[in-house]
């Protein structure tokens, strides 16, 4: 590097959103994508040097069309400007079936 030149970061990240994550407890997954998802967009908004792919689950998706849509839009915007890649996924992590009926079903009950 020359001297007095200007270091440059170059950063992307991954993030991998699925709203039936079997850990998070019902009353806090409800809005996490409020919590998480949407503060993670806003930083990204306000850093466009910053590239990120995101992996959505199709429960995700669906979660946020019914309840965020505009964390849709934003991601719409993030993309459309080539800052955000959007993965797809399965409908939920295969994880979920073998963790028991119980567990499953209280899970899928937050759609």
């Amino acid at each position: 590097m020359q001297p007095g030149a200007d270091l440059q970061l170059s950063m992307c990240v991954f993030f991998h959103w699925n709203i039936l994550y079997a850990e998070i407890p019902d009353e806090e997954r409800r809005d996490l994508p409020e919590r998480s998802y949407e503060p993670a967009l806003d930083l990204l908004a306000g850093h466009p040097r910053i590239t990120a792919a995101i992996e959505l689950s199709g429960a995700t998706l669906k979660y946020l069309e019914q309840w965020y849509p505009r964390i849709i839009d934003k991601l719409i915007n993030l993309s459309g400007r080539g800052q955000v890649e959007l993965l797809g996924s399965t409908w939920c992590s295969p994880f979920c079936w073998m963790s028991g009926k119980n567990t499953l079903h209280s899970t899928c009950a937050c759609i």
